[in-house]
């Protein structure tokens, strides 16, 4: 009878430990939602500040404001067209100036985050003061780097000549930062 007793108490003890096991409250693991990252595809906008180095050494300050749209064509391939207007200070020797440009770039996604790219485009000037305009050529080399989502910091140099039949006449660096749509 006292084995009898034992066996029962031992099987109690086995079943009630394994509701209490059942029961045990484990940690929840926290939810993190995945993150889209930062995607090239589609249109951005931003400002920039700069300088142009004219080709007899001369410095001139300027700022910009850009609209683009980009297409990853296939990874790590992008494509993109922009519109830029840029403002050139006036300094000791130039008038200031306005410039629009139309530029194509193609490039690569060294990272899912960082852009290579170069540039190309055409753009026409106008001095402010006077009534002198022309066309210009550039062609350049730029890297973008995604900072957040949605937002992009951007250094570009392009080599710039003006329809007066110079081969090169300066050339304009700026840092941008955009935002992406």
């Amino acid at each position: 009878m006292l084995r009898t007793i034992a066996l029962a108490a031992t099987a109690v003890a086995l079943m009630s430990g394994a509701t209490f096991a059942a029961d045990l409250a484990m940690p929840e693991t926290p939810y993190l939602p995945e993150s889209t990252g930062f995607s090239w595809d589609g249109l951005y906008a931003g400002v920039g500040i700069g300088g142009y180095l004219v080709a007899d050494a001369e410095t001139v300050a300027h700022i910009s404001g850009v609209v683009g749209v980009n297409a990853v064509i296939a990874d790590p391939f992008l494509i993109g067209a922009e519109l830029e207007a840029n403002y050139m200070f006036e300094n000791d020797d130039y008038y200031s100036w306005y410039e629009v440009w139309l530029k194509g770039r193609a490039g690569v996604l060294v990272t899912p985050d960082v852009l290579i790219y170069g540039v190309a485009g055409v753009g026409i000037w106008s001095y402010d003061t006077e009534d002198d305009n022309g066309t210009q050529y550039g062609l350049g080399l730029g890297i973008e780097a995604a900072v957040s989502d949605s937002i992009s910091l951007r250094g570009e140099a392009l080599a710039v000549t003006y329809d007066d039949g110079d081969v090169f006449d300066g050339v304009q660096a700026k840092a941008s930062i955009l935002f992406h749509f």
